[in-house]
């Protein structure tokens, strides 16, 4: 859930703070300080009036960022000038934190869509969005490392807030601009959402913001708030010297390692701005943020907060209902296509044909053999010999490690496997990733998955746990390859859920 922490208004003078940057720091080009995207011109960013209200924006990007948004869709000129009442603005500054953390990628990223619940609800809100805030794209079928946590914490000071007060059937009646009303005519789907994202932006806030980004590894039993440990302690304390009134839990974030911080500046001068990584796991050097945050005034002002009911979805500003269906329809697919994933999750394989049968890694007298060693069969029920970690590859293809033994992955020998029901070949394990170790997991439409070796084209792992009714300290059954069409004996199912 986001959270506002709010701290009494001081002076920006009184906020100069001393930043931390490691002297290998890395030069990273800042998206926010330029008004472009993909070749799209942002016209009237920056102009002191109505600044990014009424334009695209696409919410696989950076989030409450400019480097999100897109062209422009609502003429907030002629809205203002048909009725002032029609555009909201009020002025004032405050500074406060806003914050998110999330276990892993995915559940910092459901964070960061829950942060936009009334725009985003229904499908929508299920997503997984805002993958830019992790890696800087808006790419397809971003997969990251379950092993990392993820955390965001913000100093934001706002100058100017913007409302649209208008529904869709108005704006869609008087308020779209000319540019656009021609596009939804000419351009299709896919071209739309290029050049305009995927909703309209009609409630933002203009200011400057100062953000840290962390990423750690941790092996707490609460890794979410293990995280929110060591961003609090190690970043915005150990960091900035503040807490933002967030409670500090000193010895929850010393189980944070491997820690990355990030950190931008948005809004103010930009060439003062600040923008690096840090190794939180190293010594660091100071720097003063100072000379930034007492240039922050209304001028300078940026895009950095977008209202929770602030996004307006593009097919809803889309007459035509035949167009209208095929935008929506778009665009579902393509925030689909672009969710966050994970590139490992820790499951276990279960057979569909045996009750709570489960496949059994067993790596006890480890022997590194080019054949492989240890023993695969199957055990009644799930206990560490029966948690595996799918690790995905960029082919799409996975190796299965035991979580129980880090380092040992399945692998099949698929050679010479009989056209028999009872299979063949030989299943065992490996401390490395080759061919024989990798393998194409493919769901059924029954639900089931079937595993079939990279190297051994139509060969399909096979469990036979006969036998297997009560759990026992060495497994039994038989695992082995199967080169018939598959049948229940090659159905698995994953617990949890591959995909």
């Amino acid at each position: 859930m986001k959270h506002l922490n709010y701290f009494k208004t001081l002076p920006l003078a009184s906020l100069a703070l001393l930043l931390f940057v490691t002297g290998c720091k890395k030069n990273i080009s800042n998206p926010e300080s330029t008004s472009q995207k993909n070749g799209t011109e942002v016209t009237s960013a920056g102009d002191k009036v109505f600044d990014l209200l009424g334009f695209g924006y696409d919410v696989t990007g950076k989030f409450a960022s400019i480097s999100s948004a897109q062209s422009q869709v609502i003429d907030v000129n002629k809205a203002f000038g048909d009725n002032n009442q029609n555009v909201g603005s009020n002025l004032g500054t405050q500074t406060y934190f806003d914050y998110h953390f999330g276990e892993d990628a995915i559940d910092y990223s459901s964070e960061l869509t829950q942060s936009y619940k009334t725009s985003l609800g229904g499908f929508l809100g299920k997503l997984k969005l805002f993958n830019a805030e992790l890696t800087g794209s808006g790419s397809k079928n971003e997969a990251f490392s379950s092993k990392y946590s993820y955390g965001d914490i913000s100093m934001l000071i706002t100058q100017k807030y913007l409302r649209l007060n208008l529904t869709p059937t108005e704006i869609r009646a008087n308020y779209l601009t000319d540019k656009f009303k021609s596009d939804v005519n000419n351009l299709s789907s896919a071209e739309l959402v290029a050049r305009y994202g995927t909703h309209v932006l009609s409630d933002i806030t203009l200011g400057a913001k100062l953000v840290l980004n962390y990423r750690a590894q941790n092996n707490s039993s609460d890794r979410k708030e293990a995280v929110k440990a060591g961003a609090v302690v190690n970043g915005l304390f150990g960091v900035f010297g503040m807490t933002g009134n967030i409670t500090k839990n000193e010895s929850l974030a010393t189980a944070n390692f491997d820690q990355t911080l990030s950190y931008r500046t948005v809004g103010g001068d930009a060439s003062k701005g600040l923008l690096g990584e840090i190794n939180l796991d190293k010594s660091v050097t100071k720097l003063n943020v100072g000379v930034w945050q007492s240039g922050c005034t209304l001028d300078n002002a940026a895009l950095i907060i977008i209202g929770d009911n602030g996004l307006i979805p593009l097919w809803d500003l889309i007459e035509d209902s035949a167009k209208k269906s095929a935008v929506q329809n778009y665009i579902f697919q393509y925030l689909s296509d672009r969710q966050v994933s994970l590139s490992d999750i820790t499951s276990s394989i279960k057979s569909s044909a045996f009750f709570n049968a489960y496949l059994r890694l067993d790596a006890t007298n480890y022997s590194p053999n080019v054949k492989g060693f240890g023993r695969v069969n199957c055990q009644y029920s799930q206990g560490p010999n029966e948690q595996l970690i799918f690790h995905k590859f960029i082919d799409g293809t996975y190796s299965i490690e035991s979580k129980n033994w880090p380092g040992v992955y399945l692998r099949m020998d698929g050679s010479n496997v009989p056209n028999s029901p009872s299979g063949g070949g030989y299943v065992n394990l490996q401390s490395s990733v080759g061919e024989y170790e990798k393998f194409n997991i493919i769901k059924q439409s029954d639900g089931t998955y079937l595993i079939s070796s990279v190297k051994f084209p139509g060969k399909n792992l096979r469990m036979d746990a006969s036998g297997v009714t009560q759990t026992t300290p060495a497994g039994g059954g038989q695992v082995n390859v199967s080169g018939q069409a598959p049948q229940g004996y090659e159905k698995f199912i994953i617990v949890p859920a591959l995909y």
